[in-house]
């Protein structure tokens, strides 16, 4: 599925909250978008509830935050977030994001986007039926880190040591880590983590 695509889907999901409050036409409806860096997401979310019905500055209220980058911001700007009081909460990529989002509300409903393995991360419990206040959809699992270095050793059938850059502070880099240290052992393959972290 193309990104673009997928951030239409997302824009729908977003809307989804919204028909509860059908009856209260004179109160726009807000809609908070958190991310933790900069990308097309928002504009393409707006775009689709646009073509739903919903316009910002008459009945829609879109408010995006972002930490730019700075994780560790995460956590209060949720806190603010929530103390606005959306009617649906959209997180940006990133498990850390809407991780933010969980610990701030568990009523305001939470719509998740590019999340690696909310299972694993224990975000959700299934995802057929994520449960509380939470849904979202996913475009990659933690068995692709494994696939990717099946894959690298069939194109390079000579290679011995893998290098894994990864973030720390992310959980799915842990989970994908895992995945992959998995095949290593399978195909005798050595695998080094390089960690990295964006700190300012």
């Amino acid at each position: 599925m193309r990104r673009r695509e997928f951030m239409v889907g997302l824009g729908s999901t977003a809307a989804m909250p919204f028909a509860a409050r059908a009856q209260q036409a004179a109160k726009p409806n807000r809609v908070a978008y958190l991310a933790l860096v900069a990308s097309v997401g928002p504009s393409v979310i707006k775009q689709r509830l646009q073509e739903l019905g919903y316009i910002e500055g008459r009945n829609l209220i879109f408010d995006y935050r972002s930490v730019e980058g700075q994780s560790e911001r995460l956590p209060q700007l949720a806190t603010d977030v929530v103390r606005t009081n959306p009617d649906v909460l959209v997180t940006g990529p990133g498990t850390l994001t809407v991780k933010a989002a969980q610990a701030a509300t568990a009523t305001i409903p939470i719509v998740f986007s590019s999340i690696g393995d909310p299972i694993g991360a224990g975000i959700i419990t299934s995802l057929n039926r994520p449960g509380a206040n939470i849904t979202g959809v996913t475009i990659q699992a933690s068995e692709i880190g494994s696939k990717r270095l099946q894959v690298l050793r069939e194109l390079v059938p000579g290679v011995r040591i893998v290098a894994v850059v990864m973030n720390p502070d992310t959980p799915f880099s842990a989970l994908a880590l895992q995945g992959a240290q998995g095949r290593r052992r399978h195909r005798r393959a050595g695998a080094r983590s390089v960690r990295s972290a964006n700190r300012r």
